[in-house]
């Protein structure tokens, strides 16, 4: 039994209590010094309050109990696949916009070489991915959250296998190995409670620094170039500072809130 079922029940036996209590008390019409005799007009009204206290106190616990579920608005699950497909395919532009920046210069043109284009792309995919996340968890129920996030994993897989050549067994493949990279990466992500640090703050141990870091690391990866310098990686944690609001953008608009997401 949850805390809101032993609330009611606690309500609903305290809410009989009185209304027995202040029946007995108009019934029998106590004089000043002892109990007197039951009248027809204090019966009557005892019948009528013995009936109705129980209800208002009820309605006034289900009004409790309902506030406390205010930021945590239920969507039907049919609703919440259609807008993961939304998010999806948000998710999916804002990569494709951040692969394209991370591999231009300065100046806008683009690089002269390119190195596992096909990793980055993934880890600027499972960032926004895991971002998605944690704005779900602020907003749904647990268990609305846990299938919203199921369904966006299923279709970010899906789209994510179509950027890609190959038959469709391949491609399946690419969406299993997708998911099982997500799950590794966002159990690592969730180890970092703070998203960015705080003005005059060093910005490590922050989930944009850790994955600013995670996607540079991952263009050099497997090759015998260096890894990435503080100057590369700042360069990144501001892309995805300035990316990472097209994510919310969409969130507020799908799912409205009297809480606002964390400013960047």
């Amino acid at each position: 039994m949850n805390w809101k079922t032993g609330f009611q029940r606690v309500t609903g036996i305290i809410s009989v209590s009185v209304a027995v209590f202040l029946s007995i008390a108009v019934a029998f019409a106590p004089s000043r010094n002892s109990w007197g005799a039951p009248t027809w007009g204090g019966v009557f009204v005892a019948i009528i309050l013995c009936s109705t206290i129980p209800w208002v106190i009820f309605l006034i616990t289900l009004y409790i109990v309902k506030g406390f579920r205010g930021s945590k608005p239920h969507e039907s699950f049919k609703t919440l696949g259609g807008k993961a497909g939304q998010c999806a395919i948000c998710i999916i532009d804002v990569t494709n916009q951040s692969t394209k920046f991370f591999f231009s210069e300065p100046d806008g043109t683009s690089r002269r070489t390119v190195s596992n284009e096909g990793r980055v792309y993934v880890e600027f995919c499972i960032f926004y991915l895991h971002y998605m996340d944690r704005l779900a968890f602020a907003y749904f129920p647990e268990k609305q959250r846990h299938f919203f996030m199921a369904a966006l994993t299923l279709e970010m897989a899906c789209l994510f296998s179509q950027q890609w050549d190959g038959t469709e067994s391949t491609r399946d493949k690419y969406a299993d190995e997708f998911v099982k990279h997500y799950s590794n990466v966002a159990n690592d992500y969730a180890r970092y409670k703070k998203l960015f640090s705080d003005k005059g703050e060093p910005p490590n141990s922050t989930l944009f620094w850790e994955a600013a870091k995670r996607i540079c690391q991952s263009e050099t990866s497997g090759t015998n170039e260096e890894g990435p310098g503080l100057i590369e990686t700042m360069r990144v944690l501001e892309l995805l500072c300035s990316h990472i609001t097209c994510v919310q953008t969409l969130f507020s608009q799908l799912f409205p809130s009297k809480n606002e997401p964390p400013k960047i």
